[in-house]
């Protein structure tokens, strides 16, 4: 019974040291790709500077690590347009327009968040939502628009 006890309780000390190394690794390949995030971003490469800033997010253990990477996607996303920076359909609402920037704005504001582009940030999920709210909405493809645009263009 002694031999069973010392094995289990050696078996738990090196799964947590395992798991501790673990989380290491996973931070390190978190700041890695933050870091490759923002070079891909300053050399003009915005949709690898996106991918590579979720890939942080979802790697990133500490709550700095997370509040970088989503300034990282944000200015990334921001040159894909206003429903990339949002993460909204094609089509939004005007709720799940203010839904997402809510949910973004507690993660993005300077205020709350040390990162410093985080005012850049800011800025564009202001501009994102700004131009998704006032922009007048697109008529739908092929609908009653669309042939009356090409009944004019026939007349």
């Amino acid at each position: 019974r002694e031999a069973t006890r010392g094995y289990r309780r050696g078996y738990r000390r090196a799964r947590g040291g395992v798991a501790r190394l673990g989380q290491a690794v996973m931070t390190l390949a978190a700041a890695s790709s933050l870091s490759q995030s923002r070079v891909a971003a300053s050399a003009g490469d915005w949709s690898r500077a996106h991918s590579l800033a979720e890939q942080a997010i979802a790697l990133g253990q500490s709550d700095a690590a997370k509040e970088a990477a989503h300034v990282a996607r944000v200015l990334a996303a921001a040159a894909s347009g206003p429903r990339a920076v949002l993460r909204v359909s094609a089509r939004p609402a005007a709720a799940e327009v203010n839904k997402a920037y809510h949910r973004l704005c507690v993660r993005i504001h300077p205020d709350k968040n040390d990162d410093p582009h985080a005012a850049q940030a800011f800025a564009a999920l202001v501009a994102a939502r700004d131009q998704l709210l006032l922009s007048p909405p697109s008529p739908p493809p092929g609908g009653r628009a669309a042939s009356a645009v090409a009944a004019a263009a026939a007349a």
